[in-house]
Order: structure tokens, then C-alpha cells, then sequence
């Protein structure tokens, strides 16, 4: 069952859910005033699921630990928005089951060091290709990737766009992988290039509080990012290249290709596979073999309990 507010006094139960609700206050953007206003306040109920869920996965986690100190910040950095987002559209036993396999199988659980590794040096090449001057801008000012790319990834982009567009973009991530989310960071830093380069010259803090802020739906909206990214899809072939060539794809590690972890080694197969992706997957997707994907939840709930 899931933790709620009824914890024992004292307890490692009440202990969980209260530093679920400091860190739940710590990940909310002050300036996105859908989230605030479903989770800031302290009687909302969304909020309550919300460290109920981080609470129940905390003690989880411990609980499968040996020494029961592993810590889902370490494992998830950015779950307070994850289980927010799918608060939104799911009960809480459903939410809390789609949690549990987005930390373990998907992007928002690519913590370990090799990943993180890889992305921040991939998405530098990239930007260095697609964005020279911002690249540059960025390097100067002492930005990396995981200064603000990481947290986005890890985030499905859900502290940048309004629920609605995020939304829209959590179902195309799960359609096409995580290439999709590389390829709206893109489009976003494309259309903040000026005002980012701009900030870089004030320093890192300034360069990062322009990446990090909410995007204004009015300015840009759902369908001006789509149109962006579509209108820039054929340079995605080209930098889809140059992380083969001078950043080969690793193999038992996070699928770019995919929307969930795949730790099987490549198999025989993988033709046949790669005709049946052919008919799901965009024009981009079909350019790589990909193997069957695990859903992202199995639940099941009987007599008001939580998921099995």
C-alpha cells in the first residue's frame, strides 16, 4: 500500500513523507504556475498523492537495498516531477506504478555514470554542430550539458512547458525514444539561442537561470515547436551520424533509440525486428533496429489496494 499522511509518529513511514514533501518543494519551478498551484499547496490533494508516492518508492527502494541505503534522489534526481506529471492522468496506484518502471527502465533513471557520461558528451558534439555560437557561448561561460540537459532529460521537460505540451511530448518520447526529447531540447535552445548567448556574457549563473525558466506558452506555443522540429528533421540525420562516428553507440546501455532500458545483448534477430519497427516508428526511427520494447507499467489493483 502506498504511504500517506497517517504515518506513525517517528516512524522511518512518517520520516519518508517528510522529506518526499521538502524535496517535492525543492524540484517545483516557483515559475510555473500550473505546477505551483497543484502541488505548492500544503491541502492540495495532488500534493499529498504526490509524497505519498515518493514516500512508498523511497522505502521501496530501501527496503530491496542490502544495507537499505539507497536513495531515490540518487536513482531519480528529478521524480518529484515525474510522479507530479502522471499524478495529472493517473490514480495514484497507477501513478505510482508508472513511476516505479520510468526510474528504473527510462531516461529519468539514467543516473550511472557511463550514461550520464555519454550524454554530456554527446549533446555537446550535437550542439556544436547544430548551434556553433551558442556552443561557444555556452563553453565560455563554463555551461556543460549537465548543467541544464541533463536535468531536462532526466525530467521528460516537464519544469519547461506547460502541462499540455508536456504532455503532448511524453506521448511522442514514448513513440520514438529519447531521441525525441534531444531533438525538442534542440528546438528549444534554437528559439532561446539570442537571449542565452546574451545571458552567457553575465556568467554561468545568468546563462543557467535563462536555460532553466519556463517557457511562456503565448510566445511559444505547441504548435511552433512542432513546426520548428520538423522543419529541422533532416539535420537530425546528420547528427544522428556524427554520434556514431565520433561517439559510437553504446551497446547494453541506455537505447537513444528507444524508450526504455534494453540490457540484452544484440541478437539475430534484429532484422526482423527492425521490419516490424518499421511500420510504428517515424522516418528518423526507422534508421536504426530496435528490439521490443517493455510496456511501461503492469498493474494490478484489487480492493482499493495499492498496485501488485
Amino acid at each position: 500500500n502506498l504511504v500517506g499522511g497517517r504515518a506513525k509518529a517517528g516512524s522511518k513511514e512518517e520520516e519518508a513523507v517528510r522529506t518526499a514533501g521538502e524535496w517535492l518543494d525543492e524540484q517545483l519551478p516557483s515559475e510555473h504556475a500550473e505546477l505551483s498551484q497543484l502541488y505548492a499547496a500544503a491541502n492540495s490533494p495532488f500534493r499529498s498523492d504526490a509524497v505519498s508516492l515518493l514516500a512508498s518508492l523511497q522505502l521501496q527502494l530501501q527496503g530491496l537495498s542490502q544495507h537499505g541505503k539507497v536513495h531515490i534522489r540518487e536513482c531519480a534526481p528529478t521524480a518529484p516531477l515525474i510522479a507530479g506529471m502522471l499524478l495529472i492522468h493517473l490514480e495514484p496506484p497507477l501513478a505510482y506504478a508508472a513511476l516505479k518502471a520510468l526510474v528504473k527502465h527510462h531516461v529519468p533513471g539514467a543516473t550511472d555514470p557511463e550514461a550520464v557520461h555519454w550524454r554530456n558528451i554527446g549533446f555537446t558534439l550535437v550542439l556544436e554542430q547544430e548551434l556553433p555560437s551558442l556552443a561557444q557561448a555556452l563553453a565560455s561561460a563554463g555551461v556543460t550539458p549537465l548543467d541544464y540537459f541533463l536535468p531536462w532529460l532526466h525530467s521528460l521537460l516537464v519544469p519547461l512547458f506547460c502541462i499540455e505540451t508536456a504532455s503532448r511530448l511524453w506521448d511522442c518520447y514514448m513513440r520514438d525514444g529519447e531521441v525525441f526529447v534531444w531533438r525538442a531540447a534542440l528546438q528549444l535552445l534554437r528559439r532561446r539561442a539570442g537571449e542565452v548567448i546574451a545571458a552567457c556574457a553575465e556568467g554561468k549563473e545568468a546563462a543557467l537561470a535563462k536555460l532553466m525558466k519556463p517557457v511562456d506558452p503565448a510566445v511559444l506555443t505547441e504548435k511552433v515547436l512542432f513546426k520548428g522540429m520538423q522543419e529541422n528533421e533532416d539535420s537530425v540525420v546528420q547528427w544522428l551520424h556524427v554520434l556514431n562516428q565520433r561517439l559510437p553507440l553504446p551497446e547494453q546501455c541506455w537505447d537513444l533509440f528507444a524508450n526504455s532500458y534494453d540490457s540484452d545483448p544484440p541478437g539475430d534477430d534484429g532484422q526482423a525486428h527492425y521490419s516490424e519497427g518499421q511500420r510504428k516508428q517515424s522516418r528518423l526511427s526507422k534508421l536504426f533496429t530496435r528490439r521490443p520494447q517493455e510496456p511501461l507499467a503492469t498493474v494490478e489493483v484489487t480492493g482499493g489496494h495499492g498496485p501488485s
